[in-house]
């Protein structure tokens, strides 16, 4: 009897199923000659025996799941080497004893699972939690296979991934979960390849595509609750609220977390901690973020009510509020830094890959100040070079996990991509360093061209409704050779213009600041460099022209700039820098009136309504300049919306200078993000 589930299991799926160094180890004892001849019995149970005295056992339709006399926890060696002498003996090595050098069958783009194989893989209880969360709806990203690359068809969900390792055989399906197999992802990820085929059928060159399964719900009762909460933070102000706000923040996030809309609570929460940043007096300008909170929850109340998008899309409809990972191995793409709700602290944001998946994660801590003995100025201020010397988790420090690795069965996902990390019971976590290895990722589809994401950027939904992902701007961008480099002195900042591989264009820009005071000298370090290298960092597109402050350059070195320190040879390259303007161009006269806009109806979210003649007034300049570049019905929005403030239209009823705010906010976010 031929096993051919045997025969099909590649490296890169061994290495999937186990981990590479036991997948080095079984190879390296098949090459050597030290297991026997592999004996299949009549009903295909396979038996390999080592010259170590260990048996292993594969009867068919077990996978790997078989048994070894060695007692191992788990999958062992032997097993793995069982499979690989079997292959060898098979012929897929060229006739001799070693590794295989290719595999029976390519892995299919898009497997046809049928309902059967669910059934009888998972228990009734795994199944039936599924179902109700396919009726509630979901979203899912199916990533099609690339068999040149040996990367399987992946299914990312909101806090877990789930790769087909061999096509269609659900015993070879591996979830990141605590689980690993035969979890009630497993069945949201078939369920995601159906809906997937049409469209991947009349498009076969997409090498992925996002899916909204499910029935489209409403947004609930709460919808009105969400008016008046946003009316009432607009005519007092987020700094003039005080403690009351909470109290309703909770009762309306209760309201969402029943409903099950979990970008709502998402966004809750966000307003949450603007205010609480705020009565701690915080040094974080929370006015975009505020603005953006509030739009937000308004803008997904009436597209969810007018049914516009599938509530998946804009609520988050019955995406899991977390997911415990299993032993995963976690790449670091660097850092960014910002000023942390306490004052003299810093939030550092950690970029982080699963290179087997490509799934992006970030992990978020803010590091109060610590007072020391002499009581000096820079203890009571944390910085990016100081954060790195901190610690995420017991003995892991930032700056390691940055620009090396992290191996942890601690780690719990959020639906909007953040990880936090956690101790207690058998959780460990441990880091290793060295290069990050970033030219992996490619096949993983993290590596792009500017081109690429201004197209792929350009098909999103607003940025107002579509799920809020803290990693949706990441981007890795192959670097062929450096350009002009310069420094800005008015603004702080060094630009470089870098050309990719294929010829195309990029700008990286680094800005001085006080929790990142190094981080220009490193990009002009990088900029020197002779050889290509690679930039990780967030992305923006104005104009067709793509941006990038990087997390991340990898080069001679490896550097995270926001954690980089202001040394004399970083001020030494510094001061070898040309003077230059660091914006190729003025920004429009558009683009001028639209930001001016933005930042009023930040104002009006922090400060209020109350007492508000200069807001007034400014607000009817920005119309005004609105007018003059061709915005008259945004301008009529903001003059509609002054009115509403001068006449007190938010006593008694709220809700209405949330909608008459909303009605100008919506349209000017839309404007800034064209």
């Amino acid at each position: 009897m031929l096993r051919t589930d045997l025969l099909e299991l590649t490296p890169a799926v061994l290495t999937a199923l186990a981990n590479a160094g036991l997948v080095k180890r079984a190879q390296r004892e098949v090459e050597q000659g030290r297991y026997g001849e592999p004996i299949v019995s009549e009903d295909g149970t396979l038996t390999v025996s080592s010259d170590d005295g260990a048996i292993a056992t594969l009867p068919p339709g077990a996978g790997l799941d078989g048994s070894c006399t060695c007692g191992a926890a788990g999958i062992c060696r032997h097993r793995l080497a069982a499979v690989l002498r079997y292959q060898a003996a098979a012929g897929l090595a060229d006739g001799t004893q070693g590794a295989p050098t290719r595999s029976v069958t390519a892995p299919s783009a898009l497997p046809s699972i049928d309902a059967a194989a669910l059934t009888t893989l998972l228990d009734k209880r795994t199944l039936a939690a599924a179902t109700r969360q396919r009726d509630g709806g979901y979203l899912a990203t199916v990533r099609v296979a690339d068999p040149d690359d040996d990367q399987p068809c992946a299914v990312e969900l909101g806090t877990s991934t789930v790769r087909f390792l061999l096509g269609g055989d659900l015993r070879y399906a591996r979830c990141d979960c605590i689980r690993r197999t035969a979890c009630e992802h497993t069945a949201l990820a078939v369920w995601a390849l159906d809906a997937a085929r049409p469209r991947l059928t009349e498009a076969p060159d997409l090498d992925q595509v996002l899916v909204a399964i499910g029935v489209t719900a409403t947004v609930g009762e709460h919808s009105g609750d969400i008016r008046q909460l946003i009316g009432t933070v607009l005519s007092t102000g987020l700094a003039h609220t005080g403690p009351t706000l909470a109290l309703r923040l909770a009762a309306a996030r209760r309201h969402a977390e029943r409903d099950g809309h979990t970008w709502i609570v998402h966004l809750l929460d966000r307003l949450g901690q603007l205010h609480a940043a705020i009565e701690r007096r915080s040094a974080r300008d929370v006015r975009a973020d505020a603005a953006d909170a509030a739009a937000g929850l308004i803008a997904r109340s009436r597209a969810s009510r007018r049914g516009a998008l599938p509530a998946s899309l804009v609520l988050g409809t019955e995406e899991r509020g977390q997911t415990q990972l299993g032993q995963v191995r976690l790449v670091g793409l660097g850092a960014a830094t910002r000023p942390g709700d306490e004052p003299g602290s810093c939030l550092v944001e950690l970029l982080l890959v699963e290179p087997t998946s490509g799934t992006l994660l970030v992990a978020r801590k803010d590091f109060a100040a610590r007072e020391t003995a002499d009581g000096s100025d820079e203890a009571r201020q944390v910085n990016g070079p100081a954060a790195a010397f901190r610690v995420l988790q017991r003995d892991v420090p930032v700056g390691v996990v940055a620009t090396g690795s992290v191996v942890t069965n601690a780690a719990f996902r959020r639906p909007d991509r953040l990880v936090e990390f956690r101790t207690g019971g058998l959780r460990r976590t441990s880091v290793g360093t060295g290069g990050t290895g970033i030219d992996r990722f490619d096949a993983a589809g993290l590596v792009t061209e500017p081109s690429q994401i201004t197209a792929a950027w350009s098909a999103r939904p607003p940025r107002l409704l579509r799920p809020p992902l803290v990693t949706e701007d990441v981007v890795v961008v192959p670097i062929a050779r450096g350009g002009e480099t310069f420094y800005d002195p008015a603004e702080q900042q060094v630009a470089l213009v870098a050309a990719t591989p294929s010829g195309e264009s990029l700008r990286v820009v680094t800005t001085f600041r006080d929790v990142a005071p190094g981080a220009p000298a490193a990009l002009a370090r990088f900029a020197r460099q002779t050889t290509g290298g690679f930039v990780v960092g967030r992305a923006s597109v104005v104009d067709g022209n793509v941006t990038i402050t990087p997390t991340l350059l990898v080069g001679e070195v490896v550097v995270a700039p926001d954690l980089a320190p202001l040394d004399d040879g970083a001020r030494a390259a510094l001061a070898a820098l040309p003077l230059g303007r660091a914006r190729t161009a003025a920004s429009s006269p558009m683009d001028d009136a639209l930001n001016s806009a933005w930042s009023i109806l930040g104002d009006m979210v922090v400060d209020g309504a109350t007492g508000s003649s200069r807001w007034t007034d400014q607000a009817r300049q920005v119309a005004d300049r609105l007018r003059a570049v061709g915005l008259g019905r945004v301008a009529g929005r903001v003059d509609a919306l002054v009115a509403a403030v001068a006449e007190q239209r938010w006593q008694p009823d709220p809700h209405v200078l949330a909608d008459a705010w909303a009605d100008a906010a919506i349209p000017v976010a839309l404007g800034r993000e064209r």
